[in-house]
């Protein structure tokens, strides 16, 4: 079989065009790529042939320049992918011959192209590059290097993941992530080259397209090579290179890095700040609060003055940036929140950052502006009360400075406000009363306030209604009856 595929590439290389001779290289091929899949000593005996790898890279410099052989092209890719398998000296002939060269010129061949046949090669054309990497520490070095330095080279495995087709895009993703996995120096590199930064937009356009469906290998993938980056200490290097900085607004890419993190962060162990979150990571999640409620506040009182002006809200808002401000906004506080309930020295580290940054009257705010949302039933900003009184309490825990700065602020009476059953905020109740046990321990300022509260009214709500219920107000006490 070796001899012949040998004998069969070097007839073809003569005259690619001869359908008989092409016809008869298939059918070897073919047959040679069926044999490569169950015979690990012919998979050997072909990869660590010198003339094996001339004459194919001779042929798929033929096979791409002619389009009848496209198909013979298909096989041949496959052959290559399979010989290289797991075989360090197959994987660095098919280098020092060309054929990963080769290979990446077909494929930037392709990438206008959008038929079926182009995205078959393409997808074993980066399968069969990624086999010549993977387990192949110096040849993925110096080719990832040389990805990073040329432009026109690292362009190619963007375009790929700007695909619309799951299997070249998983191709391309596992490429990456063998080449990067566990090397501090490579994850370097990519972050601080603008070939490295393209990928990454491809990778977290890819991860927003498919946060719905979490299962999604592709997506498992792309959170991979994200989260191995995170590992390096590189977070602030990515949001950086991806934010818009013109305009500060938030973007899809940016929400799914900021989702990575705070997945990473709930499953790091138990009671320790991660190692990923230095003092930069730290300091950048603080400031994300502030800016973000300043945004979700500035949103909240456009809706309203454009409902008091009977605007249409969409002319005077984006309604992708509003959606990208609150859904970063929720995650954040989350995180936020897990980070100031950690054991470790860390989270005081953070407190005192959160601090710094005024994020207990940015928060405040964002809570009543949430609560005047409410009052004049505008739907569509579910779990910020909730995240916002979690953040509140955990701020409030143990610390005489917040608790009294919350009640000069004006917020114990908003907190109270929250103990209430909302659909839109689960477990909000059970938050706010949290929230006011530490807001009001061992403070007797805090407390006096409470007891100076009187009840003004008994609210009538809907639940009431429905169960033929009525509230009424006797005696400073609340009293039901029927209706």
């Amino acid at each position: 079989m070796f001899e012949l595929i040998l004998s069969d590439l070097n007839n073809c290389i003569s005259d690619p065009t001869d359908s008989t001779i092409r016809n008869k290289l298939e059918t070897t091929l073919i047959e040679g790529v069926k044999k490569s899949v169950t015979d690990a000593a012919f998979r050997s005996q072909l990869g660590c042939s010198p003339e094996f790898w001339r004459i194919a890279c001779l042929t798929l410099v033929k096979f791409a320049q002619e389009p009848t052989a496209h198909t013979c092209l298909v096989v041949l890719l496959k052959l290559v992918r399979n010989a290289v398998v797991n075989e360090n000296v197959n994987q660095q002939l098919a280098i020092e011959f060309g054929a990963l060269n080769e290979i990446e010129k077909i494929i930037n061949g392709c990438l206008g192209s959008h038929d079926q046949e182009a995205i078959t090669i393409m997808q074993i054309g980066t399968q069969a590059i990624c086999n010549m990497l993977t387990g192949n520490m110096i040849g993925s070095k110096l080719v990832w290097k040389e990805w990073m330095r040329d432009a026109d080279r690292g362009r190619v495995y963007s375009g790929l993941l700007a695909i619309n087709d799951d299997g070249v895009i998983m191709a391309t993703m596992i490429l990456i992530l063998n080449c990067i996995r566990n090397s501090e120096e490579l994850c370097q590199i990519m972050v601080n080259a603008k070939t490295g930064v393209a990928m990454l937009n491809s990778i977290l356009n890819d991860l927003e397209r498919l946060h719905n469906d979490e299962q999604n290998k592709n997506f498992e993938l792309g959170y991979a090579i994200i989260s191995q980056l995170i590992d390096y200490g590189h977070f602030i290097t990515i949001y950086k290179a991806i934010e818009n900085t013109s305009d500060n607004k938030m973007n899809g890419r940016l929400t799914m890095l900021i989702k990575v993190l705070d997945s990473k962060i709930h499953a790091y162990k138990e009671g320790e700040v991660p190692d990923f979150l230095g003092h930069t990571e730290l300091k950048k999640i603080s400031e994300l609060v502030r800016q973000l409620c300043q945004r979700a506040i500035f949103v909240m009182n456009q809706v309203i003055e454009g409902q008091q002006q009977e605007q249409d809200i969409s002319s005077v808002l984006e309604i992708d940036d509003v959606s990208e401000v609150y859904t970063a906004l929720v995650l954040i506080l989350q995180t936020s929140s897990t980070l100031l309930t950690l054991n470790d020295q860390g989270h005081t580290v953070f407190k005192e950052m959160l601090i710094e940054d005024d994020t207990l009257k940015s928060v405040t705010d964002l809570l009543i502006c949430c609560e005047t949302m409410d009052q004049k039933k505008q739907p569509g900003f579910n779990y910020l009360k909730r995240d916002s009184v979690r953040l509140l309490g955990a701020l409030c825990h143990e610390d005489r400075r917040m608790q009294d700065k919350i009640r000069e602020i004006g917020g114990i009476p908003i907190i109270l406000a929250q103990c209430k059953i909302e659909d839109a905020n689960p477990y909000l109740r059970e938050y706010a009363i949290l929230a006011l046990r530490n807001i009001l321990k061992d403070n007797h300022e805090n407390q006096a306030i409470i007891a100076e509260l009187e009840p003004k009214e008994a609210v009538q709500t809907d639940e009431l209604t429905e169960m033929g219920l009525k509230a009424k107000l006797v005696n400073g006490e609340v009293k039901l009856e029927k209706a």
